[in-house]
């Protein structure tokens, strides 16, 4: 202000003066006498189309050139300049456009709508608007929601018609009262209605401006700040020439602050007989932005990939001006008070928001557009993606919605194709398990009779529900009320016929010609059938249990099936040569002398063949001529071997072969299905005499050896025959502790409830049964841990020597032995493996981080140390003379993670030794060929951890001397001694 009134100052200097256009008419300055005019202006226009106010440089209108002019000649001749031609001049309009001609006309309507007068369209204005104005200002208040669809003003738009400010800045207050943030928002509306305070651009970042009027995240919040700034010092009344300097001092114009705060308490005084209440302590940043937003959605923004760039509503594109304070900031999305247009698209006052207040706010405004329909077995529901833009911006890009209240006839085809047709729903309703298993068998006679022509397609299916079905349905909820309620009256409603799926012209199509199952030699063998040409197991396979696998008769699958049976003869005599082939006439007719009622003969197929064609033919030919892998496959029978849970074990379409590589053990195994005497279950007392180590049996003309056992079966005990002996008596240890724990069942649940709380080895377990990634299956960790407990104690107390029992008396003997040692034996393994729990604990603890290749190599052999020695049931399968030594194993395994720190290579290479000696132990084990070899190796095994001790904690003693070179000299004798 002191400069611009140097301008007024008498002086003997030439001054020059720079003025914008609206000294034309508002300053009279002495002793001007030469005027240099542009012919330009900045003239304020609001464009229409892209809703922003643009501050373009004009050509000025004749009328305003001649005021510019007179600014020389008020006191003095003078002389006026004008940097255009007099051609220029004489072209350009005579007076300014009016002002209601280039402005938004939201307040005039909003006015004109309250005072109940005729319709803008209608009224006599000097200069009518043009009709695109008009809609604008319609346009920007049914944004605001102060119109409805039919122009009509809104209960909204009536308490907005009553704020004299702004429609945008009144919406502001509105949504401020309900949000209790009013005071923070009549101050920015304020703030918004009069002239800047700040007189710098750039003073919120100067040195000098009030440290608490800067804030990163909103412009608003800066104004907030610089009203709690100026409100602070006027408290402290300094006087108003203080006032004054400490405003001058940091850019801030005194007189612009009293008018702010004027216009301030003006509103606030008006709301407050409008019934609003303002807020005594401070409304939330969230709330204040959210109340700002619902007058500026028009002016949000999205940041783009191109630096510096936002998009705005309807494709414009702006920056953020260079004074704002989120500037640098960036932030994603921003709302802005104002944009204007001047070298470029720029918006002004700027706030971060949160792109979620958005579509709450513009509910009104927002376009949702949806793909992907499609159905969700979870909810029950047809759901589709749903994206929701506003003003071309998109603020939801991706949601799922239910589908039906959206686009029900669409949603109802959906549902009734996937959850009816296709069956795709959590619990299947009893008509629906029909319909999928009638439809699941009919499918089977398509695939096994290698057609896709026998069943009708799904469009029949749908239009058999579509017929039936109400249209307002589109759910499964729904669907489950209708059905229940139309179920009453015909329980069959919705269940689907053969009749209708199945083409009329074949329809009498027999389920016959392609079995389920083939009988041969007294057994009973399942087909399953496949049409997918190219693939390995298309055609027929006979599944045969490899028990049986002897019992399928060659002669009787070269007859495959009575439906392709016909194919397969046809074929075979196709292949035939030419000069046998051509005898053969008509081929149909020999055909049917082959196949006869299709049903499979017990004379061999390419018998039958050779039999005719000989005497057609004249001449003996031989099955030699006849080659299988010229025929198609899916008319050869596939055989495949399965064992006792199905699982395939070899398969081939040369049944010879397979017969020969799995003959012996198919009959092994077929023997062990006729047991006899020695088949027995539910065994609960030593009833069956003495437990044979050996027996020999003889079925269909051969001896076959079976070596008796006793089954665990948790309830009781099962007698069954092993393949070999030492399975024989490893399965025989486990029955036998079965059997023990039924007879002694009173001194084990007397045991159990003493265990019937361990919190802390339950936890240690369960974090032992974690780190292996152990399923728990139907037992808890305490009922696991008690059950390996109670296992151990039975073996503990019932194996005092090492041979095996066997007989009733022995058995009785060792019952008397173990029964008053129950409660001590279990003591002592409670003992041991609380102790074995705790360090393994400890180990975890002291295993180091894996920062480094080396030290996760070490963790890896440290931790497939620890799962080989505890492994899952290793308190049930650990014979407690080694049990009982697992604390000092694990102390070891600590001593070597303390040693490793300081010497990893020598750690590395007795790790590579111990390796190699437990892949040599583990598969001499599996190989082993009796009981005795097989229990030294065991032992050898376990002589591996004493070598660890000796290797790692000397300190600890070991049981017994041990190296490297005893543990190579043991498994050689082991190996050799079988």
């Amino acid at each position: 202000v002191q400069e611009q009134n140097k301008v007024f100052m008498p002086s003997d200097y030439r001054r020059v003066i720079l003025a914008t256009n609206i000294a034309e008419t508002s300053l009279t300055i002495p002793k001007i006498q030469f005027v240099i005019d542009t012919g330009l202006a900045r003239v304020k226009r609001y464009s229409y189309r892209n809703k922003v106010e643009m501050l373009r440089v004009e050509k000025v209108s004749q009328a305003s050139a001649n005021q510019r002019s007179g600014r020389s000649g008020r006191v003095m001749d003078g002389v006026c300049v004008r940097l255009y031609s007099q051609e220029d001049f004489e072209q350009r309009m005579v007076h300014e456009e009016p002002e209601i001609l280039r402005s938004s006309l939201a307040t005039v309507i909003l006015r004109m709508s309250a005072l109940g007068l005729d319709e803008p369209e209608k009224f006599p204005f000097i200069d009518s608007p043009i009709p695109r104005a008009l809609a604008d200002g319609y346009q920007l208040l049914e944004e605001l929601g102060a119109i409805n669809r039919k122009r009509r003003l809104t209960s909204i738009g009536k308490k907005l018609s009553r704020i004299p400010v702004d429609p945008r800045v009144a919406r502001m207050i509105l949504a401020s009262n309900e949000l209790g943030c009013l005071s923070e928002v009549l101050k920015l509306a304020a703030a918004l209605s009069v002239q800047d305070p700040r007189e710098r651009e750039y003073a919120l970042h100067d040195e000098s401006t009030p440290k608490n009027g800067q804030k990163i995240n909103s412009d608003f919040l800066s104004l907030l700040s610089l009203w709690s700034w100026f409100q602070e010092i006027f408290e402290k009344k300094p006087g108003k020439r203080k006032l004054k300097e400490i405003c001058l001092r940091h850019h801030v114009s005194l007189v612009r602050m009293f008018e702010w705060r004027e216009l301030y308490n003006q509103l606030k005084s008006m709301t407050i007989e409008m019934g609003f209440k303002v807020n005594e302590h401070s409304g939330r940043g969230s709330h204040i932005h959210r109340s700002l937003l619902t007058g500026l959605l028009g002016n949000i923004g999205f940041r783009s990939d191109e630096k510096g760039v936002y998009y705005g509503a309807r494709g414009i594109k702006f920056h953020i001006h260079p004074g704002s304070g989120l500037r640098s900031a960036k932030p994603k999305w921003i709302l802005a008070s104002e944009l204007v247009e001047t070298s470029r698209l720029y918006a002004r006052g700027v706030a971060e928001i949160d792109v979620d207040w958005i579509e709450p706010i513009a509910k009104h405004l927002t376009h949702s557009s949806y793909h992907d329909p499609r159905w969700s077995k979870t909810t029950g529901n047809v759901v589709a993606t749903e994206r929701v833009t506003l003003y071309g911006l998109v603020i939801v890009p991706k949601r799922q919605v239910h589908y039906g209240s959206i686009n029900p006839m669409e949603a109802r085809e959906i549902f009734i194709r996937n959850a009816l047709v296709q069956g795709e729903v959590r619990k299947l309703p009893p008509f629906l398990k029909h319909n999928i298993d009638l439809l699941a068998s009919l499918e089977s006679v398509e695939v096994r009779s290698r057609r896709y022509d026998l069943l009708v397609d799904d469009s029949v299916i749908f239009s058999f529900f579509d017929e039936k079905i109400p249209e307002d349905i589109c759910n499964w909820a729904s669907f489950e009320k209708w059905r229940q309620q139309i179920e009453k009256e015909n329980k069959r409603y919705l269940f689907l016929s053969k009749s209708l799926l199945v083409r009329k012209e074949i329809e009498s199509e027999t389920f016959d010609l392609y079995p389920d199952t083939i009988a041969m030699n007294g057994c009973e063998f399942r087909l399953e059938y496949r049409f997918e040409p190219g693939h390995i197991l298309d055609g027929v396979t006979l599944k045969a249990p490899i028990e049986l696998l002897n019992k399928v008769d060659q002669a009787k699958t070269e007859w495959l099936v009575p439906g392709l049976i016909r194919d397969k003869v046809s074929r075979v005599i196709k292949d035939l040569p030419k000069s046998i082939r051509k005898k053969i006439f008509p081929v149909s007719q020999f055909v049917d002398e082959i196949v006869g009622d299709l049903q499979p003969r017990e004379n061999s197929l390419y018998d039958l063949i050779i039999r005719g064609v000989n005497e057609i033919h004249g001449e003996e030919i031989t099955r030699e001529i006849f080659q299988d892998r010229n025929l198609p496959v899916h008319l050869q029978m596939n055989f495949m071997v399965i064992d006792e849970l199905g699982v395939e074990i070899e398969s081939g379409r040369d049944l010879a072969a397979l017969q020969k590589n799995l003959g012996v053990k198919a009959a092994e195994k077929f023997s062990s299905q006729i047991a006899g005497e020695f088949n027995k279950t539910g065994i609960t007392t030593w009833n069956f005499g003495e437990l044979p180590k050996r027996v020999e049996m003889s079925h269909q003309g051969k001896s076959v050896v079976g070596f008796p056992c006793l089954k665990d079966e948790k309830d009781s005990v099962s007698m069954i025959l092993a393949d070999t002996e030492m399975e024989a008596e490893m399965v025989t240890v486990g029955g036998l502790k079965r059997l023990f724990r039924l007879i002694m069942r009173e001194q084990f649940k007397f045991i159990a409830k003493k265990w019937i709380e361990l919190p802390r080895a339950s936890l240690q377990y369960a974090s032992l049964l974690k780190e292996q990634s152990v399923p728990l299956g139907q037992l808890s960790v305490q009922e696991r841990l008690n059950e390996q407990l109670l296992a151990a104690t039975s073996s503990q107390a019932l194996f005092q020597g090492d041979t095996l029992i066997r007989s009733e008396g022995d058995f009785t003997d060792a019952l008397k032995k173990a029964k008053p040692q129950i409660v001590v034996v279990a003591a002592q393994i409670n003992l041991v493996v609380n102790h074995i729990l705790e360090s393994y604990s400890t180990v975890l603890q002291k295993l180091p981080s894996n920062d480094s290749q080396s030290a996760r190599i070490f963790s890896q052999h440290v931790n497939a140390h620890l799962y080989a020695m505890l492994s899952p049931d290793f308190i049930a399968d650990t014979p407690y003379v080694y049990l009982e030594n697992f604390p000092r194993y694990l102390e070891a395994v600590c001593c070597r993670i303390d040693k490793y720190r300081s010497d990893p290579t020598r750690d590395e290479a007795w790790q590579g030794q111990i390796t190699i000696f437990e892949a040599q132990i583990d598969k001499a084990i599996e190989l082993s060929v009796s009981s005795r070899q097989r229990k030294s190796l065991i032992e050898i095994r376990w002589s591996l951890e004493e070598l660890r001790v000796s290797l790692w904690a000397q300190q600890l003693k070991t049981l017994y001397p041990i190296s490297f070179k005893r543990v190579e000299r043991a498994l050689a004798d082991a190996l050799s001694n079988a």
